[in-house]
């Protein structure tokens, strides 16, 4: 088992416990075991983090896993939002997406002079990316997905996704 505490406040449980709501009869959740306010203990997973060396197995079943979260209705769960007090909530992608990329794209510039033309050309075509987005494209998402929260089992062939605190409606990108 696996007995786990919020480290950035009782919000991250809320956001767990709707994602076991809407997903917990879905074979990539592990199995919660207990939920109050304060804690949570859930079934531990068995298998390695998805890496460069799992078989293409791994990246298929996280294809599909990824392809039923995100068809999932999103209704209920509000607007994007953000936790920069400066935005705010952000009601489409470019909003939530173009004051973080500035700031990154003026600190990496500085830190790297030689490299700001290709920072710039890189910054515009991202802004091309939002501009072209539909405001509409929001879909349930996990919300912190990287490789250490993607279990991989290659004996079983069974993959889960772990830490579900951030949980929510985000655009797909």
């Amino acid at each position: 088992y696996l007995f786990r505490v919020p480290k950035h406040g009782s919000t991250q449980l809320v956001r767990h416990q709707h994602a076991m709501q809407q997903f917990g009869h879905f074979a990539f959740v592990s199995e919660q075991v207990y939920h109050d306010q304060q804690c949570m203990i859930e079934h531990f997973v068995l298998g390695n983090n998805l890496n460069r060396e799992a078989p293409e197995a791994a990246y298929i079943a996280l294809a599909k896993v990824l392809n039923q979260i995100h068809t999932q209705p999103a209704q209920g769960f509000g607007p994007i939002s953000s936790d920069n007090e400066l935005t705010g909530i952000h009601r489409n992608a470019m909003e939530h997406y173009l004051l973080p990329t500035t700031d990154m794209i003026q600190t990496l510039s500085a830190q790297l002079p030689e490299q700001a033309a290709v920072l710039q050309h890189v910054f515009q075509q991202w802004q091309l990316t939002l501009r072209n987005l539909d405001g509409s494209s929001v879909v349930l998402c996990h919300g912190d997905l990287w490789s250490d929260n993607v279990i991989y089992d290659a004996e079983s062939g069974s993959l889960k996704l772990i830490d579900w605190d951030t949980f929510g409606v985000y655009h797909r990108e």
